[in-house]
């Protein structure tokens, strides 16, 4: 609880920072209307791929991931900006800004937004261990063990009448 507390402290900072921004320099606000952490939940080491989607052309320059514990993982100047199309959705790779990858599981945060103004996106997204399926032999002795003690018991119990 005090984790995502901290998260949603530090996204508002930096939220109101780009807000202040926008009072200054007299922007209007663009409508946000989604965003998608793409292949979610995503594992250890990945860097995620976001897909955003506007209302209107905005222009995307600023990109944030915030930890489970509400620290900044990641936070870059996106150089060049990238252009969401009216009505349209870009996806962006932090990866390609310099992001190493994920070293956290829980509850992780996306902010993406124009540091001269505008409605900020915000999503949250889950990172968890990488769970390596067991072997199919294993799937295979789980379904023919029983069926092997259903036949010799058959086969035992004809022999006793």
């Amino acid at each position: 609880m005090i984790m995502q507390s901290k998260a949603i402290l530090a996204i508002m900072a930096l939220g109101s920072l780009l807000v202040v921004g926008m009072i200054a320099n007299g922007n209007k606000a663009h409508a946000a209307a989604s965003v998608t952490a793409v292949g979610s939940p995503y594992v250890l080491g990945d860097t995620g791929l976001f897909q955003l989607c506007a209302n209107t052309t905005m222009n995307i320059d600023l990109i944030a991931l915030v930890k489970p514990n509400g620290t900044f993982a990641f936070s870059s100047v996106v150089s060049p900006m990238v252009t969401i199309p009216g009505g349209g959705c870009v996806t962006i790779d932090p990866g390609t800004y310099g992001f190493a990858g994920f070293d956290m599981v829980g509850d992780w945060w996306v902010f993406a937004a124009n540091a001269d103004g505008g409605n900020p996106f915000l999503y949250e997204f889950q990172v968890t261990f990488q769970v390596v399926p067991e072997f199919i032999l294993g799937a295979i002795t789980a379904v023919t063990a029983p069926l092997a003690a259903f036949a010799g018991f058959k086969v035992l119990r004809s022999r006793s009448k």
